[in-house]
């Protein structure tokens, strides 16, 4: 078992834990609330399953879409980070990536997911947009959902159905350790 020390610093709002290397994880900010520091409220777990009915831009003839996904939070500090992406499906107009995503939401209120399915560096739909606070409901299980995605060009036929994203999301509360701000430790590079 670990040990934690608060240092006695200018003020008890400049708090910082000095003690936590043994246990693997670090402290990242101030005790005072400040964006910096501000443990998350709640983890959004995202699987991202399929697609369905994706077709090419330009002049390929089947696509090999992959998804970007990011958390839009006016609160996270983290604004600059990249977004995720899933890895590239071979070529296909039904791309799988069953992969799944988990982001710390700081405010569900504001908060929300953005999704958009690339193909070379060419965006072939608009984003999807979800709502944190839409999600409220799916705190004990997860919520299988498709999404309608517009494309960026017309589709091949005036008939052609516009594609859908299936997707799973559940929100939880953050593991203790997280809620008090600590993450695990990165080690220093060599």
């Amino acid at each position: 078992r670990t040990t934690f020390e608060w240092s006695t610093a200018r003020s008890m709002d400049e708090k910082k834990i000095i003690s936590a290397s043994s246990s693997g994880l670090v402290f990242t900010g101030h005790s005072d609330g400040s964006k910096t520091s501000k443990p998350p409220v709640l983890l959004l777990n995202l699987t991202l399953d399929s697609a369905k009915g994706v077709f090419p831009q330009g002049q390929k003839s089947t696509p090999e879409p992959q998804a970007i996904i990011r958390l839009v939070d006016p609160a996270d500090a983290h604004k600059d980070k990249p977004p995720s992406r899933t890895k590239i499906s071979n070529p296909n107009f039904d791309p799988v990536w069953n992969e799944t995503f988990t982001f710390e939401v700081f405010e569900p209120n504001h908060a929300y997911i953005e999704i958009v399915l690339w193909d070379s560096g060419v965006a072939l739909t608009h984003p999807v947009r979800i709502a944190v606070s839409s999600l409220a409901q799916y705190t004990t299980a997860a919520v299988f959902q498709t999404y309608q995605m517009v494309p960026t060009v017309l589709p091949p036929s005036p008939d052609a159905a516009l594609p859908e994203l299936f997707l799973a999301l559940q929100l939880s509360p953050p593991p203790p350790n997280l809620a008090l701000g600590f993450h695990p430790a990165v080690p220093p590079p060599p």
